[in-house]
């Protein structure tokens, strides 16, 4: 197989187990012309980041029982990744951490409108219709999701909003003390 980056051969690995959940590392190094040690990484590599989810490891080069993770954060995530290396980034340890926090609230977030979707909006709590508590977690764990992924620098160029609101601060002062100034020359 032809050079490929690191995360196109992962993302390969990853459809090749999921083609194939017995195939070995010593399998998966020749089809993609890499070295097993460099397959043994990318397998780490992908169960870190969730896709890959190890269920029965036998210690000798084969990933048996890995399976390729189809949850609504890993899903999330993939896109995210896509998203970002269409724009020529690649996440930093932050945003990283921000993705794993993304792919558990977006997990969570689905076994919750599942619960909604099997239980209904409302339930019958000692005679009195109440709402399902599921639906207020749900909403909760929406916006903390969008809270989340607004960490992660999704253009190169994109605005750090930390140093945004710093500039701002630093332009009002500048404009107070300018309106100060002004106002003494002529008041005076």
């Amino acid at each position: 197989m032809s050079t490929t980056t690191a995360d196109q051969r992962r993302e390969t690995i990853g459809r090749m187990l999921a083609e194939n959940p017995s195939a070995t590392q010593r399998q998966l190094a020749a089809e993609l012309g890499a070295s097993q040690k460099t397959i043994s990484r990318d397998v780490d590599e992908l169960r870190r980041r969730g896709v890959l989810v190890a269920t029965n490891l036998s210690g000798r080069g084969r990933p048996r029982g890995s399976t390729v993770k189809h949850s609504a954060g890993a899903e999330l995530v993939a896109r995210v990744r896509d998203d970002m290396a269409d724009n020529g980034l690649e996440p930093d340890g932050k945003e990283e951490v921000l993705l794993a926090l993304a792919s558990r609230l977006a997990d969570r977030r689905a076994e919750l409108e599942d619960s909604i979707a099997r239980d209904g909006l409302t339930r019958t709590l000692a005679g009195r219709i109440v709402i399902n508590p599921c639906v207020a977690e749900s909403r909760q764990t929406t916006a903390a999701l969008a809270r989340v992924a607004l960490g992660v620098q999704m253009e190169r160029f994109a605005k750090n909003p930390v140093k945004q609101r710093a500039a701002q601060t630093r332009w009002r002062q500048h404009n107070l003390g300018k309106a100060a100034r002004h106002e003494a020359e002529n008041g005076a």
